[in-house]
């Protein structure tokens, strides 16, 4: 509408020009393409988005906790603490999302403290990784030490393991 199309529709009021309309979809800079521009999503989006990251993070954190305490313990076996470890990298990524999603929120307070907000997120997320190579790596001294004592109750030793696992592969 320009105008003078308005003063046509209305034509009691003269002279005052209509607000504006503006798309609601563009109101951060968090943007996707999509048809025709960048789709900007509301800060209700990003809000409700970082709440359901957020309710991941619980979701995944205490069966993650649970599952590698049972493994930790002996309780569980390898594959208690692979679902611990998958659980957990799911735990990082929805934790990066949280801040990734709040920051355009946050920054309209301080951008200061929204990358601060982000950057330890980020370092949360980070030791959360190390922490699932870590158990990764006790998962894998466990199962060389089974190997080790099944081939020594066996009575092969590891010269003799190894040869054969080489000649097998061949």
């Amino acid at each position: 509408g320009s105008i003078a199309q308005h003063e046509r529709a209305f034509p009691n009021i003269r002279g005052v020009q209509r607000t504006p309309i503006v798309d609601k979809r563009r109101c951060t800079p968090y943007t996707t393409d999509v048809g025709k521009g960048p789709l900007m999503l509301s800060n209700r989006t990003l809000a409700a988005v970082a709440g359901a990251l957020y309710l991941l993070t619980f979701v995944t954190s205490f069966p993650a906790l649970a599952l590698k305490e049972s493994y930790l313990r002996g309780d569980g076996g390898p594959l208690a603490a692979q679902w611990g470890a998958v659980l957990e990298i799911f735990l990082a990524l929805a934790c990066i999302g949280t801040a990734v999603f709040l920051y355009p929120i946050a920054r309209k307070s301080s951008s200061a403290l929204a990358i601060g907000f982000v950057a330890s997120r980020v370092l949360e997320a980070s030791t959360i990784v190390m922490g699932v190579l870590a158990l990764l790596s006790v998962m894998t001294r466990r199962e060389a030490e089974q190997m080790n004592t099944e081939q020594m109750s066996s009575g092969i030793t590891a010269s003799e393991a190894a040869s054969v696992s080489v000649s097998d592969s061949e």
